[in-house]
């Protein structure tokens, strides 16, 4: 893990092995099949990596299917 602030922005960066954890723990695979958590911008927003390589944020909320 690698973190510290970028701009106004403080950024937790997950190894390979801890978003693949993270992924699993969160339910990202469950409601984001296509992603992979790569870190946390903020403590508000997952960094996410999707299967093409694109990388986004998402808001750290629970998710539900409905």
């Amino acid at each position: 893990m690698r973190e510290g602030w970028h701009g106004e922005d403080y950024l937790v960066l997950l190894s390979d092995q801890e978003g693949s954890d993270a992924s699993r723990g969160y339910g990202i695979r469950v409601h984001l099949p296509a992603f992979q958590i790569l870190g946390l911008r903020s403590w508000d927003d997952f960094i996410v990596r999707d299967a093409s390589g694109g990388v986004f944020t998402v808001p750290t909320v629970p998710m539900d299917a409905q």
